[in-house]
């Protein structure tokens, strides 16, 4: 049976910090309302999981909290246990999933995105606005070819299939285990873009990304597999 970590990132703690679709798609995933009253018990300091099996899967499902979406994800691929720069090994798991507070999902949908085939996979979701054209794009796109960070292509909505690109959303991101010591922690990193005479924050998420891409990993969003965000 395979091993998979499903990390779910919130704040200030899983029990206020989800929403009520991301509620229901656990339990949905889970077959029980019990994975809510047990994944509620976590504090910063105390974690709790919550194991779901599923076919040739053994899921464990855990929060990570903090004000940081990045210190929550690394957090929660090394498990909370410290922040040593260079190779750290990911042993204990197949894989992990990072989700968001404010996605909902199926259950076949996590299974689709784990058993791909691809080392770093995203489901496809759409931004949290109504202004154009982001409101006609996936969370997905390209780099510029400058390679520091700077997005420009996004994926649009009519896209379909299992698509290459720079970077994706770590919203609903799937990587499997040997991804992480390849890369130099913090994995999912914050930065600034130089740009000439601007700067630019960049995300944690394209900051992840972006390491993939130097070290030849690729990166894909499967946008025959999308999942909601926000509700």
């Amino acid at each position: 049976m395979k091993t998979i970590r499903i990390i779910v990132t919130c704040y200030p703690g899983f029990a206020t910090g989800i929403t009520e679709g991301l509620r229901q798609s656990l339990i949905r995933f889970a077959g029980t309302d019990k994975i809510i009253d047990e994944l509620s018990l976590s504090t910063e300091t105390k974690y709790r999981g919550y194991t779901v099996l599923r076919g040739e899967y053994r899921y464990l499902i855990y929060p990570s909290s903090h004000c940081f979406v990045s210190t929550a994800r690394n957090n929660g691929v090394n498990i909370w246990n410290g922040s040593k720069k260079k190779h750290q090994e990911i042993a204990d798991c197949q894989g992990i999933v990072f989700m968001d507070h404010d996605h909902s999902f199926e259950p076949e949908q996590i299974d689709r995105l784990v058993s791909c085939g691809k080392e770093i996979v995203s489901a496809a979701y759409p931004y949290r606005t109504t202004d154009v054209p982001l409101a006609s794009c996936y969370v997905a796109g390209d780099f510029d070819d400058r390679m520091n960070g700077m997005l420009c292509t996004r994926i649009h909505n009519s896209a379909g299939g299992m698509q290459l690109c720079g970077w994706s959303g770590g919203g609903f991101m799937y990587a499997i285990a040997s991804v992480f010591g390849r890369l130099e922690y913090p994995w999912f990193r914050r930065g600034v873009i130089d740009n000439g005479d601007e700067a630019d924050e960049l995300g944690e998420d394209i900051g992840f990304c972006l390491q993939a891409q130097r070290a030849g990993i690729p990166v894909y969003c499967d946008c025959d597999n999308v999942v909601g965000h926000g509700q």
